[in-house]
């Protein structure tokens, strides 16, 4: 499924958007005769896993949330400079629609789960990374995992961002993760 603000989908991203457009996908799914709404569960990978920890707070209808690389805390809260490719710097700029850096850093602040909504997310979490992420902090998802009360936390070693490099083996975990947690 496509975020606000990226591929066709042109409308910013900002945290009511982005949970609007989850809900709505999850109201239909749960209206879904074939679907057993109190198994709902929710995948994000990199920017996505943004989107999938805060529906995690969100919307207790999400019974297990795997996040994969989420730009959390440290990644989206810079201090200074971002510290990160210009390359995703640029692509952030067009998500959230943002103009100059103090509209970006302000747009994207808002996208940041506190610890404490993270302490309150009811349901399983996976946290996935790579151990050497060069495009977030891997930290924020050692975080993640630390402070989501029912949570596990799998560091694909020497691999980077969203752990490309064990592709098979984390989409393996996926599915069994899902299975025991759905």
């Amino acid at each position: 499924m496509e975020m606000p603000g990226t591929y066709a989908y042109k409308q910013p991203m900002s945290k009511a958007s982005s949970e609007k457009v989850y809900r709505d996908v999850l109201d239909f799914m749960s209206s879904h005769e074939f679907v057993d709404a109190s198994r709902l569960g929710m995948v994000g990978i990199s920017f996505g896993a943004n989107c999938a920890t805060r529906m995690a707070v969100a919307d207790n209808r999400l019974k297990a949330v795997i996040v994969n690389g989420a730009p959390l805390g440290r990644s989206l809260k810079p201090t200074g400079s971002f510290g990160m490719p210009e390359l995703l710097v640029q692509a952030l700029f067009g998500i959230v629609g943002a103009k100059s850096l103090l509209e970006l850093k302000t747009s994207l602040h808002e996208l940041i789960p506190s610890r404490a909504d993270i302490e309150q997310i009811q349901c399983p979490v996976l946290a996935i990374n790579g151990e050497n992420d060069t495009l977030i902090s891997t930290q924020d998802t050692i975080d993640l995992a630390a402070w989501a009360p029912k949570s596990e936390l799998c560091l694909y070693p020497n691999d980077d961002h969203c752990a490309m490099g064990h592709l098979r083996e984390w989409l393996k975990l996926n599915s069994e993760w899902l299975m025991k947690n759905l």
